[in-house]
């Protein structure tokens, strides 16, 4: 398939100013997307300028047989199309037993999700340390990301999917991915590189993670990062931002890599109309690269 088609857009990023999930599907197939992250969450909102909103989105445990298959349908017209986790408020890693198994159940919501939508893929954000704890839980926290990720090959086995496991800044480190796909052992879980996470914490750098894990590569998040000396690293923005990676070199390297799969953008905007629009500049400028 086609770059063109791979490079498409997330409905985390989609600000909800009125807009239904449908609408919002619909505007972005409109504009030329042919690749989609669906966030099955209607209480997130990382998007916005001058403050926050909701994202367009579902809630799972109200989502009923109807609603997937007008789901289904919707997302047909899409040659990429997967579910990436919810993840406000939720950690498999919790030391809180009561929340580690929600987190639990509401990641498997997930993943049916994408079998009941059509979807070859669901993402996911890894169980995290409490920072506020600082246990030094280090060897606690990766076996709970390897017993969840063991869990969900099985479940993919079954269904035919893929799985990632998203670097978030500070978690996982290169190694402690490579260990935690490592004991997994499965094929069908492997790797959603976030470009712009890698800024956040050491080695700061994404060609730390690229080429050592461009065969497991299931998905890709792009936006650009730019450095700040007041606030470390700016993530989220257009590419056009983007003043820290080498995105010649890196789309280069994606290029000669066998992974063919989609690279969808988060961008934070204020409102639908300019997150697709960013979304078709920073497309422009990886067609140009």
């Amino acid at each position: 398939m086609s770059l063109e088609k791979r490079i498409g857009v997330s409905t985390l990023w989609m600000p909800c100013n009125g807009e239904t999930l449908w609408e919002a599907i619909d505007r972005a197939y409109e504009a030329g997307f042919h690749s989609i992250e669906v966030i099955p969450a209607d209480y997130q909102g990382n998007s916005g300028s001058t403050r926050t909103r909701p994202s367009v989105g579902l809630n799972l445990d109200e989502f009923g047989a109807d609603d997937r298959d007008r789901l289904a349908k919707s997302l047909q017209r899409f040659d990429y199309r997967y579910i990436h986790s919810l993840h406000r408020d939720l950690n498999i890693a919790s030391r809180n037993q009561g929340i580690a198994r929600e987190s639990v159940r509401q990641y498997l919501q997930c993943a049916q999700l994408a079998v009941d939508t059509g979807c070859t893929m669901a993402t996911f954000h890894p169980g995290i340390p409490d920072r506020s704890e600082q246990i030094g839980d280090e060897a606690y926290v990766i076996q709970r990301n390897i017993d969840f990720g063991s869990q969900m090959a099985d479940f993919a086995e079954k269904h035919e999917l893929k799985i990632g496991f998203e670097n978030l800044g500070g978690f996982p480190t290169p190694d402690q991915m490579q260990q935690i796909l490592d004991s997994i052992g499965s094929q069908r879980v492997g790797f959603h590189f976030d470009v712009g996470h890698s800024w956040l914490a050491e080695p700061r750098d994404p060609f730390a993670w690229l080429p050592r894990f461009a065969e497991r590569l299931v998905s890709v998040h792009m936006h650009g990062t730019y450095h700040r000396p007041d606030r470390d690293y700016e993530n989220h923005q257009s590419l056009e931002m983007d003043d820290c990676t080498d995105l010649p070199r890196l789309m280069r390297l994606i290029g000669e890599s066998d992974y063919a799969g989609p690279i969808n953008l988060e961008i934070i905007s204020s409102n639908l109309t300019d997150y697709l629009a960013a979304c078709q500049r920073s497309k422009d400028m990886m067609m140009a690269l």
